[in-house]
């Protein structure tokens, strides 16, 4: 078994699995498409500890079984072409760790049922784009309306569902699918659509500015959408949902000012990806015609070459 990482010793996998989630997205477009794309799923079931398929069959007439303590989660995967993976539940790192002051936030109690047995999962769920009825914005839109729709009891949408709630854009003639991604006043529109208040901030140079806007929602479990742009001028939308402090130094003014980096939810990468804050910067973009002077930037773990 891996010691890093969560360890994942035995990986179980269900099949024809009805995802009710996927089934949204499959009626809204899959199901009317030339090609026929199936309607079931797979499911695999990840776990810490090592066993056989005779192990399992007795943990399954046990349900106070020893083994099921070291359940990690599951992840859907669709029957696609690309953008396979559906809905995930994974378990995150230790959620506070006195070493490495790791803090996950925005996180809700999941259930899942596996053969009839009832398992619990504290995470923020996740999915990748598939192209199609989702962009990348859709899908962090997605991953923060699971929060949201906890804390405000507003409605937890399909990927779909997203597309549709955001609209189409001013540069087209009213196709929504396939989608081509989401315009900012687009996010802005899913989220006003979908019951809840969108607030817009762009005034991001400041480090200590942006690090105690984020760590303020993040206090109140309040998902933050953050657009990235990369120095080839591509953009992406991720989903924050944690933070990790550094070191103290005589330097601090406020607890934010002690966050080091990042934990987000980014459908081209994974759960819980680590988004690095590099303080000490004089980094220029130009910004609607504007020069506009960054004293931070962020180092992501799947661009590695960009930042």
């Amino acid at each position: 078994m891996e010691t890093n990482g969560l360890g994942i010793g035995t990986i179980i996998r269900e099949n024809d699995y009805t995802c009710l989630n996927y089934l949204d997205d499959y009626a809204n477009y899959y199901a009317r498409c030339y090609t026929l794309y199936e309607k079931h799923c797979r499911r695999i079931h990840f776990f810490s500890e090592t066993f056989q398929e005779e192990y399992f069959s007795n943990m399954l007439q046990d349900p106070k079984h020893k083994t099921w303590k070291t359940y990690q989660g599951c992840m859907v995967i669709k029957p696609l072409p690309k953008g396979v993976f559906g809905i995930t539940y994974l378990n995150t790192y230790q959620k506070q760790n006195a070493a490495k002051n790791r803090y996950y936030t925005c996180l809700s109690l999941k259930k899942i049922n596996l053969f009839g047995h009832e398992l619990e999962i504290e995470t923020m769920p996740f999915k990748e784009q598939d192209g199609i009825v989702a962009s990348c914005a859709t899908t962090a839109l997605w991953m923060a309306f699971q929060k949201t729709s906890e804390l405000f009891n507003t409605k937890a949408p399909s990927l779909s569902e997203v597309t549709i709630l955001a609209g189409d854009k001013t540069s087209n003639s009213g196709k929504i699918f396939p989608s081509k991604g989401l315009e900012v006043y687009q996010v802005c529109k899913a989220i006003n659509n979908n019951g809840l208040i969108s607030e817009l901030r762009t005034d991001l140079a400041n480090e200590r500015y942006f690090k105690g806007y984020v760590y303020a929602y993040l206090k109140g479990n309040v998902p933050i959408l953050l657009g990235l742009r990369f120095p080839s001028n591509e953009e992406h939308l991720v989903t924050i949902n944690g933070y990790r402090f550094g070191q103290s130094s005589n330097e601090i003014k406020y607890i934010s000012d002690k966050i080091e980096r990042l934990y987000v939810h980014d459908d081209q990468i994974g759960p819980f990806t680590r988004l690095i804050i590099n303080g000490n910067q004089n980094i220029t973009i130009k910004e609607d015609g504007e020069n506009i002077s960054y004293d931070y930037d962020l180092t992501t773990s799947w661009w590695k070459k960009e930042k």
